[in-house]
């Protein structure tokens, strides 16, 4: 079984918890069709869609 999008995005949300207003906003690129909205400046993308106009 696969990992949830929250448990993919743990490494990146600790992260921005420690750069507070320093951190900008994240991606997390997957396996997925389409893109979510994982929290706060955090979200999920396709990883396809670094080779999409």
């Amino acid at each position: 079984m696969g990992q949830s999008h929250l448990d993919q995005a743990a490494g990146i949300r600790s992260l921005a918890a420690r750069l507070g207003s320093r951190f900008r906003g994240g991606v997390v690129l997957g396996t997925s069709t389409r893109g979510y909205v994982l929290g706060d400046r955090v979200i999920g993308l396709p990883i396809a869609s670094l080779w999409q106009h």
